[in-house]
């Protein structure tokens, strides 16, 4: 129930107005998730966050860009098959000249077709809360964030065939890390 509680707060926050936009550096995000945020989870599992290439810097509230990608790093590592490492590979393409899609795949159990636009919706799971703890709320955290910074959000993924959680954003004009 405090999890349903916690999760339902950061929800309505969303809702307020945020803070500014700046240009915040996705390797740097990605860094420091890693060594904090994740740190635990990414040792109990022996999970490998893989980003071969430079990210761009984007134009981003960074507390709600850290929250998204911390979000989706997660659940890629959550909902694996038992005894199989969990590998998270971000990568990013460009879309346009002033677009930019983070992917975020992973080899996890997987999604079936059907659930692919369901699953960005309030309390609704892909996946039983029997053998994957969760609020079913994250996901619908992920696409408020986006649609906030007028991006897209969506998944291919087909079950036992792992996910690509991708969503667009803003590519900063110039690089300055943040």
């Amino acid at each position: 129930m405090t999890q349903m509680i916690e999760a339902l707060l950061v929800y309505s926050r969303l809702n307020t107005k945020g803070a500014e936009f700046e240009t915040a550096d996705l390797n740097v995000i990605i860094d420091q998730l890693q060594s904090l945020e994740i740190a635990a989870i990414i040792e109990d599992t022996n999970a490998r966050l893989i980003v071969p290439q430079k990210l761009p810097s984007v134009v981003a509230d960074v507390a709600m860009l850290r929250q998204l990608i911390q979000n989706l790093v997660i659940n890629g590592i959550k909902y694996r098959a038992e005894g199989v490492v969990p590998e998270i590979v971000i990568t990013a393409c460009d879309v346009d000249e002033d677009t930019v899609k983070i992917l975020i795949s992973d080899n996890g159990i997987g999604i079936k077709e059907e659930l692919h636009e369901t699953i960005f919706k309030m309390f609704k799971r892909a996946h039983s809360r029997q053998k994957y703890e969760g609020t079913g709320i994250g996901l619908a955290v992920c696409r408020k964030i986006v649609e906030k910074h007028g991006g897209t959000i969506g998944v291919d993924s087909a079950e036992g065939q792992g996910s690509v959680f991708w969503f667009t954003i803003n590519k900063a004009k110039e690089a300055v890390l943040v």
